[in-house]
């Protein structure tokens, strides 16, 4: 319980990752309680995802991580290319905020939240997006095979080109 500690690694390579490729990893140790808070995944086409807030917690013989993460994105018609959404169903906006928890026995996760910032840097507040959200509450997303999640996040990002 009296164990406290930071360990960070970088490396330049991901494996089995489509859209980043680096990472910046911290595991922060407090008191016996495990964090990835400050880690960083890099997509030098898209931008950065940074793990903000992280714990991990037990349910059902599993080990589960929940997170609050931000990508702030850095070049915009590279994320929506790689999600393919034409340019006519295409939003401005400069970071994305989302919940998950992850899986880390079977690798999988879902969605809890997701809010859109706009260039001003200002939350994009939506009951649509949010209902959509929890329409998907229940749904797990394979980490290896993000097709599922990718139609999902296409889903999403139609809701708020909707939002005008």
């Amino acid at each position: 319980d009296n164990f406290n500690g930071k360990i960070s690694i970088q490396s330049d390579k991901i494996s089995k990752n489509k859209i980043f490729n680096k990472i910046n990893f911290v595991l922060n140790i407090n008191e016996g309680n495990f964090d990835l808070n400050e880690t960083v995944l890099i997509s030098e086409k898209i931008g950065n995802l940074k793990i903000l807030k992280s714990s991990f917690f037990e349910k059902d013989d599993k080990v589960f991580l929940e997170a609050k993460a931000v990508i702030d994105i850095k070049n915009l018609d590279n994320f929506y290319k790689k999600f393919l959404i034409p340019k006519n169903k295409r939003k401005n906006f400069k970071k994305l905020e989302f919940i998950f928890e992850f899986d880390t026995v079977n690798t999988n996760f879902k969605i809890s939240k997701i809010n859109f910032y706009n260039l001003k840097n200002k939350i994009v507040n939506s009951e649509k997006i949010d209902d959509l959200v929890d329409n998907y509450a229940d749904k797990r997303f394979e980490y290896l095979n993000s097709i599922s999640f990718k139609n999902f996040l296409k889903e999403i990002l139609y809701t708020y080109f909707e939002l005008g």
